[in-house]
């Protein structure tokens, strides 16, 4: 099953896309430790979506990095409204197609 789905079943994507960024020396981050996080933040997004939209608001910075809820990594959010997100580029890419089981 599928974490977190808020979408009708016909319109999900028929594959997904895994993207590595390059951040520029000296722009700045923000992090999210997963200690800070509350208890069950994993099951749960509406622990965490009012940290992403407080940030996103802000505008403090173009990156935030998050703990993955699935697996022990990290995964950066970007704010497309910051001006320094040009700075930021697309590396790599690779598309998966997305297993139709998890749909059952």
């Amino acid at each position: 099953m599928l974490v977190h789905l808020e979408v009708d079943t016909e319109d999900i994507p028929s594959d997904y896309e895994l993207s590595q960024i390059e951040v520029p020396k000296g722009l700045k981050e923000e992090k999210v430790e997963r200690e800070s996080l509350p208890a069950a933040w994993e099951h749960d997004v509406s622990l965490t979506r009012p940290i992403g939209d407080a940030w996103l608001r802000s505008v403090r910075c173009p990156v935030l990095i998050v703990p993955s809820s699935l697996v022990p990594a990290d995964n950066a959010l970007l704010n497309p409204a910051h001006p320094a997100i040009t700075g930021i580029r697309m590396t790599k890419s690779a598309t998966f197609p997305l297993d139709m089981r998890l749909l059952r």
